[in-house]
C-alpha cells in the first residue's frame, strides 16, 4: 500500500469530526451498551419491581419488557454474554471504519442523517420489533416462558455492516467495470445473494435449540432493510 493509496490518503486527511465519529462507533457506543447492562444488573433488577418489566414475558408482555429485554442478558451463560458483546463491538468497529475511512476513501457517499436515523431505529424501534416477532413465533419453542438477549440488535448491526460493504462494492465495481460489465454484474448478484441468504441460513440451523433464532432473523433483516428504506444514499 503506497503513500498515495486511497486509504492512506483518507487516514491522513481525517478531521477532528471524523475522529470523533470513529471514536463514537468504536468506543462510546460499545461502552454505553456495557453501562446499560451493568445498570440493569446492579440497579434496575435488584429494585422491587416485577421481572415482567425487564424481560419479555410470553404470558404477560409489557412495553418496558419488550424494550429492555433486548438490552438485558442472562448471566447464567457468561460465555454467551461475552461472545455477544465481542461480536457487537466488532460490528461497531467495522461500521465505524467503513463509514469514516473506507467509503469516503473510495468516493462512496452516505448521508449522516440517514445513518443516524438507522442507528436510532436499531436502538429505539428494533427492540419492539424483535419482541413482537418472538411473541408471534413463541409456539415454535413453547417451553420458554421469557426471553432476553442483545443478540437481536447485534444481528442488526451485522446486517448494517454487511450492507455498507455491499454498497461500497457496488459503487466501486460498477464505476471501474469497463468492458467486464457482465462479469461485474454476476459477481455483485452473487455477493448480494450471499449477504441476503447466507447469515439467515446459518441462523436457521439453530432451530430446535435454546437460541431464539427468530430474534436473530428479525434483527438481521431489520439491519439490512430499514437503512435501505430510509435511504442510505443522499
Amino acid at each position: 500500500m503506497g503513500p498515495d493509496h486511497p486509504l492512506r490518503k483518507r487516514i491522513r486527511e481525517l478531521s477532528r469530526r471524523d475522529r470523533a465519529t470513529l471514536f463514537l462507533f468504536v468506543v462510546t457506543l460499545p461502552l454505553a451498551i456495557a453501562f446499560l447492562q451493568i445498570l440493569l444488573f446492579l440497579v434496575i433488577i435488584p429494585a422491587d419491581i416485577s421481572p415482567d418489566l425487564v424481560w419479555l414475558s410470553y404470558e404477560n408482555p409489557t412495553l418496558s419488557g419488550m424494550f429492555l429485554s433486548s438490552y438485558f442478558h442472562s448471566i447464567a451463560d457468561p460465555g454467551h454474554l461475552y461472545g455477544n458483546y465481542a461480536a457487537t463491538c466488532a460490528c461497531m468497529a467495522v461500521i465505524g471504519v467503513m463509514y469514516v475511512i473506507v467509503m469516503p476513501a473510495y468516493g462512496v457517499s452516505v448521508s449522516r442523517r440517514f445513518t443516524a436515523g438507522s442507528f436510532l431505529s436499531f436502538f429505539l424501534v428494533l427492540p419492539f420489533w424483535i419482541s413482537a416477532v418472538s411473541l408471534y413465533f413463541h409456539p415454535v419453542f413453547p417451553r420458554a416462558s421469557w426471553a432476553v438477549g442483545f443478540s437481536g440488535i447485534g444481528a442488526a448491526l451485522l446486517g448494517f455492516a454487511l450492507l455498507l460493504i455491499l454498497l461500497s462494492a457496488y459503487t466501486v465495481m460498477l464505476r471501474n467495470s469497463g468492458s467486464a460489465g457482465d462479469e461485474t454484474v454476476r459477481a455483485l448478484i452473487a455477493a448480494t445473494l450471499f449477504i441476503a441468504l447466507g447469515p439467515p441460513a446459518i441462523m436457521l440451523l439453530e432451530i430446535g435449540g435454546t437460541v431464539n433464532v427468530f430474534a436473530h432473523l428479525a434483527g438481521y433483516s431489520f439491519g439490512l432493510l430499514v437503512p435501505a428504506v430510509l435511504g442510505l444514499r443522499r
